[in-house]
């Protein structure tokens, strides 16, 4: 699997905080929640496809599942924190997701988990990657401004801004491609590295329960719709300069002869943002559920 990255450009000014409470164009909670889903990824697989930990036993987790199942905890509070601190919630995450690798366990050579937990590895590393370009991206735009109105006062503002979103924007489509072939690819691995029929169907079924591939797709979709709809509102601003106002709420109004459909264009955008919002917050909520099943050896319910 291969993906592109670029170097972001200068911003073309200082933007300085403002202090008190972010406005509803402030991006940060659209952005930051899917983040979390995408990191612990990795550690989920290996639940599901170690043979050694198949389930609970006698009402007692196997010393790797209570490690994997502490670091579930520990995600998903992370998962919470960023809703109100995206910075701090990235800089832990990326700690965080390092001790995936450790919930593996130990292969014997040459057996199949080894070749297994290799290609895993491989995935999971290229799956980092994309996750810090997107969130590259992510900290620019809002150590920039991210929609907020007040850093939106000028057409040069406005296009940089512009720049920031398309560089996420596309960043989330590469992370959406990659997480839509990755089972296929991980059959294809497997099957290339000369693993026998049935293993590699046992493998593929843990490796598509740990990773809830419909699930973190339809994530990764709402994200870049998301950032569709940030630029549909610069779009609409840097058209009308000078004749939008934005209140405390955020809540955009545009005056002029098409002010009216501007107006509504805006809002309705920012409205669906807000929704997105919630949508991730209901797939994260689930992602998290699965994976408890997943623990404790329970088949996953209906997505």
């Amino acid at each position: 699997m291969e993906h592109e990255t670029s170097n972001l450009p200068p911003s073309p000014e200082p933007v300085t905080a403002r202090s008190g409470p972010p406005r509803r164009l402030v991006v940060s909670t659209v952005i930051g929640l899917i983040m979390i889903g995408s990191c612990i990824t990795g550690a989920l697989i290996w639940l599901s496809t170690s043979s050694s930990e198949p389930a609970r036993r006698s009402g007692q987790l196997t010393p790797g599942l209570q490690r994997a199942e502490k670091f579930l905890d520990d995600a998903q509070a992370l998962a919470n924190l960023s809703s109100s601190d995206p910075a701090g919630a990235l800089s832990q995450a990326r700690d965080l997701v390092k001790q995936a690798s450790e919930l593996s366990g130990a292969a014997a050579p040459g057996s199949i988990k080894e070749t297994a937990d290799r290609i895993i590895a491989e995935l999971n590393a290229e799956s980092l990657t994309l996750v810090e370009v997107r969130n590259t991206a992510m900290e620019t735009l809002l150590a920039a401004g991210g929609l907020d109105a007040s850093t939106l006062t000028t057409l040069r503002a406005i296009e940089y801004r512009k720049t920031l979103v398309d560089r996420f924007t596309a960043a989330c489509r590469s992370r959406q491609r990659f997480l839509e072939g990755s089972v296929t690819e991980f059959e294809t691995r497997l099957r290339r590295a000369g693993v026998a029929e049935s293993g590699v169907s046992d493998w593929v079924q843990g490796y598509r329960t740990g990773l809830q591939p419909d699930r973190v797709v339809a994530m990764a979709k709402l994200n870049v719709e998301s950032g569709e709809l940030m630029n549909k509102v610069l779009g609409v601003l840097g058209s009308h300069l000078g004749n939008w106002s934005a209140d405390d709420n955020g809540n955009v109004t545009v005056t002029g002869s098409d002010g009216d459909s501007a107006t509504r264009t805006c809002r309705d955008a920012l409205a669906r943002i807000q929704d997105i919002d919630q949508e991730l917050v209901k797939h994260q909520d689930k992602f998290f559920e699965e994976a408890r099943r997943a623990i404790k050896g329970a088949s996953p319910g209906q997505r």
